[in-house]
Order: C-alpha cells, then sequence, then structure tokens
C-alpha cells in the first residue's frame, strides 16, 4: 500500500499502486519507477499501469519548453521534477479512464483562475478542430499574457503509440485556437489555460479544464 504525505498523486508519495507503480524518496527527492515483481507475469491492470506511464512520457516529449512550463514552474521549489509531477497527477485518472479524456495540462499557480469556458467544435476544414476559450475576472495586479493549450485524439492510454498532440495558442481575447493535420471525425480532448504575467514581470499559470469535440469530417 502506497503511503502518502499529501493526496496520493500530488507531490510527496511513498509505496506501490496495484503492484504497478512505486513511489519512493531517495535522497530527498520522490521518485516515481515500475513496480518490480519478483517472479511471474504482470497482470492486465500492471499492464495497463505501466503502459500509462509509458504513454505520459511520450506525450510530455511531444511539447516544447514553453508548454512544459506549467509543469516547470510548479515544480520549483520542490523535491519533484516537472515530468515527475505530470506523472503523478496524470496517472491515476488516465488509467482508470483509458483514454486522454482527463489529461490535465496545467494545474496552476498562485490560485490565479482557470478559463471560464472552453468549447471543442470541428474547425474550418476537415480534420481540424476549433478551440474557443473565455476568461473569468483576472485578479489585481495580473493580466492575461496568452490563452494556450493541447488539442489531441482521445485514443487509448494503453496502446504502444506516439500520442498525436497539437498545441494552440492566442494572445488576444477572443482566444481561440485551431489545431489541424487530425482524423476527420475523430473526437478529441482538448485542455487550455492562461499564462499570466503580473506587474512585477513575472510568469505563472493557471489551471487547465477539458472539452470534448470531434475534428472536422
Amino acid at each position: 500500500m502506497a503511503k502518502t504525505r499529501a493526496p496520493l498523486l500530488s507531490i510527496d508519495a511513498s509505496g506501490s499502486i496495484a503492484d504497478a507503480i512505486t513511489y519512493r524518496r531517495t535522497k530527498g527527492t520522490t521518485t516515481a519507477s515500475h513496480y518490480a515483481k519478483p517472479t511471474g507475469q504482470p497482470t492486465p491492470a500492471q499492464r495497463d499501469l505501466r503502459a500509462t506511464i509509458r504513454s505520459l512520457s511520450r506525450y510530455w516529449r511531444k511539447l516544447n519548453t514553453q508548454f512544459q512550463e506549467p509543469w516547470t514552474f510548479r515544480a520549483a521549489g520542490t523535491i519533484q521534477t516537472p515530468t515527475g509531477l505530470l506523472t503523478k497527477i496524470n496517472t491515476d485518472a488516465l488509467y482508470q479512464a483509458g483514454a486522454w479524456t482527463p489529461i490535465r495540462q496545467s494545474i496552476g499557480q498562485y490560485h490565479l483562475p482557470a478559463p471560464a469556458t472552453v468549447i471543442a467544435t470541428a474547425g474550418p476544414s476537415s480534420g481540424t478542430l476549433k478551440v474557443d476559450v473565455t476568461a473569468q475576472t483576472v485578479p489585481p495586479g495580473w493580466t492575461i499574457d496568452r490563452m494556450q493549450g493541447i488539442v489531441m485524439p482521445i485514443g487509448n492510454v494503453y496502446a504502444d503509440i506516439q500520442p498525436n498532440v497539437r498545441l494552440i495558442g492566442d494572445t488576444a481575447s477572443p482566444y481561440s485556437g485551431t489545431a489541424s493535420t487530425l482524423q476527420s471525425g475523430t473526437p478529441c480532448v482538448a485542455s487550455a489555460y492562461f499564462r499570466y504575467l503580473s506587474i512585477d514581470g513575472e510568469i505563472a499559470y493557471g489551471p487547465s479544464i477539458n472539452a470534448i469535440g470531434n475534428a472536422k469530417v
């Protein structure tokens, strides 16, 4: 059983989940690794959980530096790495869903707000998906620097394939972005959030929220 000092998939945990993933603290750092069973074949649950972790590793490599920043900034000053934090936050939800539907691309900082709405609809041409995002009231001392997010087919996180991740962004209201080169008619998840700028020049990110839509046929 995993022992936690916060919620299981938050920043500090130790132990194993379903005999498939092990969290341990070594030299002050929390690390995640595949559970090492002494003998025998992995169970279906173990195989699926390990596949989910591999899929998240592939997902991380599809993000450029700016789109990795929500995790880099959130992990700063903690014992967790950005990739480790992404994995901890997302593993259980994706494993339970068996799909990318609940992917969280940002968990936010400083209680900055998530978008008010995220709406995903068929785009202007075949294989495109348009994402429209509206903002909540911005706290004093902060402005919205840009909207950004990811779009990807809902897919199967257990599959041994590269996720088809598309990056979107916009710097002016009304905020929107269009993802292209998706398979026509494919159900997709969009995870959008805001990048904020303080009056002192500090960059921070709000949490993401998701929407589901089908790419244009």
